[in-house]
């Protein structure tokens, strides 16, 4: 188990693996026999991050992870919690794994090497950017869709609308969000709004709404090619590597792969795989949920396992 001790890179890690550990890291090895993806999910219940040794940049020292109290349940019982969030965990990852297989599947279908018709992206979807302030929605939870949480599985910060202090884009139709920013890093997200939990999105995303030519899947499928996004990035703006950006202008008039023109049998397939990656992940939403309710209650002994594996076999 690895714990990154210093600036952005603060946090737990766990690997079954061998791995090397760099020097803002450090890794954990018990003196006694102990469940080691207990360890993990036993820290992964602390707030890490308010541990600050008070350097210039935030950074947790060696002294302040010996001085953490730990209540230490015998190892069977180490062993059941660690197996039992450890399932969710692992179901989580063969879904993650799942679902990019299935986009991966989907991207291929519609590969710009298969297809000779192109069309300009603004002819298959039109560009949406009502703002609001998360604060005035009279609601209890928003799923805020970040570039921090695309790159975290793709799955939308579910939270109450108090905690998101900017404006943010409404998504309140089917829609593709396109990432303006740092566009060799591909972020081209499908969302779909759902009842009772407004859809909000980074003012650093475009909202692409597709017009009833196409659907969100082949509207992803096309602004996801590896070439269309190649020849975007070509055309950033900006001297910083870590902040450049490409004008929204120019993504809505680049060449795309045109979905009309491929056979009805391929734009079906791609929409199925499109979908069953959405279901993956969206399951992965409701799993990472009751991982968060548990690991607490297991950890303090507030709940038994045995009280827990009911609702952990139903997830899974």
């Amino acid at each position: 188990m690895v714990v990154g001790r210093k600036g952005a890179y603060r946090g737990i890690h766990y690997s079954p693996d061998d791995f090397w550990v760099i020097d803002t890291a450090y890794y954990v090895q018990p003196r006694r026999r102990m469940s080691m993806r207990w360890i993990y999910y036993a820290l992964s219940n602390l707030d890490i991050n308010s541990m600050d040794s008070g350097s210039a940049i935030p950074s947790t020292s060696r002294s302040d992870f010996y001085a953490i109290p730990a209540l230490l349940p015998p190892v069977s019982a180490q062993e059941a919690i660690a197996d039992l969030l450890g399932a969710l965990d692992d179901k989580i990852a063969v879904n993650g794994r799942i679902a990019d297989a299935t986009c991966h599947l989907a991207l291929s279908l519609f590969s710009e090497a298969r297809w000779s018709s192109r069309t300009s992206l603004s002819s298959l979807c039109s560009l949406r950017k009502v703002q609001v302030m998360p604060s005035t929605l009279n609601v209890r939870a928003v799923a805020h869709h970040s570039l921090p949480a695309f790159d975290n599985g793709q799955v939308p910060d579910i939270c109450s609308p108090d905690k998101i202090l900017s404006a943010k884009f409404l998504v309140d139709e089917s829609a593709v969000l396109f990432s303006k920013l740092n566009p060799n890093i591909p972020r081209v997200w499908r969302v779909e709004p759902k009842v009772g939990v407004p859809a909000l999105a980074s003012t650093e995303f475009l909202v692409l709404v597709p017009n009833p030519t196409v659907t969100t899947a082949e509207l992803w499928a096309v602004a996801c090619q590896d070439e269309f996004l190649s020849r975007l990035a070509a055309r950033v703006t900006g001297t910083s590597k870590s902040h450049q950006r490409v004008r929204p202008d120019e993504v809505l008039a680049s060449d795309v792969v045109d979905p009309r023109a491929i056979d009805e049998v391929t734009r079906q397939k791609v929409s199925s795989l499109v979908q069953r990656a959405q279901q993956a992940r969206e399951e992965n939403i409701g799993l990472a949920q009751l991982r968060e309710v548990l690991l607490p209650k297991l950890m303090s002994g507030e709940l038994r396992v045995k009280d827990a594996e009911r609702s952990v076999s139903v997830a899974v």
